[in-house]
């Protein structure tokens, strides 16, 4: 390959699954993980890893439209590009192509190019759903340009550096290779897609609350629990030496509702006396803690 995995043109109906597509190219330029331009009718792709595209486009579709009875069809895909790129980047590329929908896709993008998007739609009668959308770096998780007609819902966004989302002339801000998931804010989160009904392993999808994203999974564990983030006092922004409240947010990260959670905690390397948590969290739920409280002193860098 030099700069294309898969090339499609003037294709009816396309049929691409099960691939395995890895960037290795040596072109300077943009690469194209699978390209698909002026195909028309029910095209399928389901179930390919793309990876290791350093710049470029994982899918890009141009002119390629499906119809009101026979949609084209992009599910249960990996798509990871981008990693170390300096140039645009893009893990699904649609443009001037309708008729089509994107379900259970799992999308990375780490290019540090502003022009980056995990998700770029230009075009009409597009159905978006169940879909994760991250971009790690900079650049919109999901960019809508154009396009009339447009369903879209419970797709996962994130975009911790830059804007989460853009479309109809304005911006939203709210969200490795191997894209399995077990995040229980996934977990039972989806809508039922009637033309989907297996993910990317050939596991079968639940037929009432399937898991976003391409992974159908279950929580590895039952009753777990996390810090999220510490609170107070905050990390980024001085203050006050003395006494200080020590505040965190922890989240239930397990399948089961929690309970009872024990939380050790040190200041500057000091053990401090544990917290024994308790309260009622369903799965993803997340509370506010106080630790305690430490003598913070002037003129130190401390750590918790």
């Amino acid at each position: 390959q030099y700069y294309m995995g898969i090339r499609f043109l003037y294709q009816d109906a396309p049929r691409v699954s099960y691939n395995t597509i890895v960037g290795n190219s040596v072109y300077c330029c943009s690469y194209y993980g699978v390209y698909t331009n002026s195909c028309q009718n029910d095209w399928t792709y389901l179930g390919n890893t793309l990876t290791d595209i350093d710049h470029g486009f994982g899918f890009y579709f141009t002119n390629t439209d499906g119809s009101p009875t026979a949609r084209g069809l992009l599910a249960n895909n990996f798509v990871s590009v981008g990693q170390g790129a300096s140039r645009a980047s893009y893990g699904i590329y649609l443009t001037a192509s309708d008729y089509n929908d994107i379900y259970y896709n799992s999308v990375r993008v780490e290019s540090s190019n502003g022009s980056s998007r995990a998700f770029f739609l230009a075009g009409n009668e597009t159905r978006v759903k169940n879909n994760i959308f991250a971009n790690f770096n900079q650049g919109h998780a999901y960019y809508k340009q154009s396009g009339n007609n447009l369903e879209t819902d419970f797709n996962a966004l994130y975009a911790p550096q830059a804007t989460l989302a853009y479309g109809d002339g304005s911006n939203a801000t709210d969200l490795p290779t191997d894209l399995h998931v077990d995040d229980v804010d996934l977990n039972n989160t989806g809508i039922p897609l009637a033309s989907v009904s297996v993910d990317y392993d050939g596991e079968a999808r639940d037929p009432l609350t399937p898991d976003i994203g391409a992974d159908e999974f279950t929580p590895i564990t039952t009753n777990d629990a996390e810090v999220l983030a510490i609170l107070s006092p905050q990390p980024t922004v001085p203050f006050a030496a003395g006494v200080q409240d020590v505040v965190v947010e922890i989240k239930n990260i397990g399948a089961d509702t929690l309970l009872q959670v024990n939380i050790d905690w040190a200041a500057n390397g000091l053990p401090q006396l544990p917290y024994s948590w308790t309260g009622f969290l369903e799965p993803g739920e997340r509370d506010t803690v106080t630790l305690g409280s430490f003598n913070f002193n002037l003129g130190f860098s401390n750590n918790l």
